[in-house]
């Protein structure tokens, strides 16, 4: 009886997901993530309907209180697994597709965020599934900048369900996803070129590669240039990964792809490594931070570093007095001005390490009492 090969199109991505698990649970990598938690806790579904989707399955997550980051680790460790299977059903079942697809995925999966669920979505939408797209818009609106690759990947693009989806957010945010604080028209304005950068720094190079050599296969990536239309931050560069596995596991088989294919799973899993390792030591200073602080004290810090210490501190972005370095958020230039802290702690640390002193830079930023 002949055995069954261990690696095949069904078990790749379950198997590469393993290697994720030791990631998960390190803490928020930014302020963002911070932010879903809070808006899952608090069930304030409507202050980023941008993510509405995510936020709402956070939502249902949410019962298990302190428990909730690692489980959105876990979603998006799952997401992966998703989108690895997907690409493989595009390619035809071609096991490679999978491996690569895990590789472009690694670096963000295991870490709290929306990314690998929206891109999951789009993969699974590409390979079929009814109402994904719908889900994805519902999770951000950048997979609509990837409707052309569905549709040339897919044979037929899912423009139905993206009209129906945006629709629908459209009514039941009264406009809000369209103008409201993180609203689509309210975003920074694209910026493509810094994008395209952003890409060629962040994709594996050994899949892209590989994929080019596939001439005319390679040409569905074309279909990918919308998404320099996103916002920098977003990594589109794992979309593009898991397109370039596509290419590959339906291009005929060739000898040197299985190697470029297990060389940028090494190097994806050495990015999500260092990045676990940048989080982990990140979540170490907000921790420091929570544990000094006393009532009276204030903070100076990018809203990345602001909301992770406020949301630890009382389970709201906000919920500590704190601004961006020469600026303010919504109403905290009210509550630093009218109760001046005593002290103030200065975020990114310092290479000394975290750092108090006297306020005085944020109080010449504070009205005059008559003009309060």
């Amino acid at each position: 009886m002949a055995r069954r090969p261990l690696l095949t199109a069904r078990t790749a991505a379950p198997w590469l997901a393993l290697g994720a698990l030791p990631l998960v649970g390190r803490g928020w990598q930014n302020g963002d993530a911070a932010a879903y938690c809070a808006q899952a806790w608090s069930g304030d579904l409507t202050d980023r309907w941008t993510h509405v989707g995510y936020v709402f399955g956070a939502w249902l997550l949410s019962p298990l209180g302190p428990g909730l980051p690692l489980a959105l680790d876990m979603v998006g460790v799952a997401a992966a697994v998703v989108a690895a299977a997907a690409a493989a059903r595009l390619a035809g079942n071609r096991p490679v597709a999978a491996v690569a697809a895990v590789a472009a995925l690694l670096p963000i999966a295991p870490f709290l965020e929306v990314d690998p669920v929206w891109i999951a979505l789009v993969v699974a939408s590409a390979a079929g599934m009814p109402g994904a797209m719908a889900l994805a818009v519902a999770v951000s609106p950048t997979a609509l900048l990837a409707l052309p690759w569905v549709g040339g990947t897919r044979g037929r693009g899912p423009w139905g369900e993206a009209v129906v989806a945006i629709a629908v957010l459209t009514v039941v945010s009264s406009g809000a996803w369209w103008m409201g604080e993180r609203g689509v028209l309210v975003a920074p304005p694209p910026r493509p070129v810094r994008m395209l950068w952003a890409c060629l720094a962040g994709v594996s190079w050994p899949l892209l590669i590989a994929a080019l050599a596939r001439r005319r296969d390679a040409r569905s990536l074309v279909l990918l240039a919308p998404l320099v239309l996103a916002p920098p931050d977003v990594p589109v560069w794992a979309l593009a990964g898991v397109a370039c596995g596509v290419v590959l596991g339906r291009a005929p088989a060739h000898a040197a792809v299985p190697w470029l294919v297990a060389v940028a799973l090494v190097l994806g899993g050495a990015r999500a490594v260092h990045r676990a390792g940048v989080v982990a030591a990140e979540h170490a200073v907000v921790t420091q931070v929570v544990a000094s602080w006393r009532v009276g004290d204030g903070m100076e810090a990018p809203f990345t570093w602001g909301a992770r210490v406020s949301v630890a501190a009382t389970g709201h972005p906000y919920g500590l007095p704190w601004h961006p370095p020469g600026g303010w958020l919504r109403d905290q230039r009210r509550q630093w001005c009218v109760s001046p802290p005593t002290r103030v702690v200065h975020l990114p640390p310092a290479s000394a390490g975290v750092r108090w002193d006297s306020p005085r830079i944020g109080q010449r930023q504070c009205p005059a009492p008559a003009e309060r």
